[in-house]
């Protein structure tokens, strides 16, 4: 059994302009990854910043055995950009609950 975590950064000088955060895990069958969180500054955007960033974080992720990488889309724009980077979209057996859900 295995679980790991990465943060990935870009910088311009001191300014931070990007992250992204990976995880993989390994409970013994079929490793997976997740891209947890890509965020990068407006003023970053569409200069490849995110694509280095999703690219540092898969190939580690690889790295460490994942079979399959997940990630959530917050919205189009973000899931059209992950389309480009060679993501599918997928469904399966997800289940979701806000915060303020409680049990019946």
């Amino acid at each position: 059994m295995r679980q790991d975590a990465r943060t990935f950064v870009a910088v311009d000088g001191d300014a931070l302009v990007g992250i992204v955060v990976g995880t993989f895990v390994d409970y013994g069958r079929e490793p997976y990854g997740m891209v947890e969180e890509l965020v990068v500054a407006p003023q970053w955007r569409g200069a490849g910043t995110g694509a280095a960033l999703l690219d540092e974080c898969r190939e580690w992720l690889a790295a460490s055995g994942a079979e399959v990488v997940f990630v959530s889309a917050v919205d189009q724009e973000a899931a059209e950009f992950y389309l480009r980077a060679g993501f599918n979209r997928c469904v399966g057996p997800w289940l979701w609950a806000g915060s303020g859900t409680k049990r019946e």
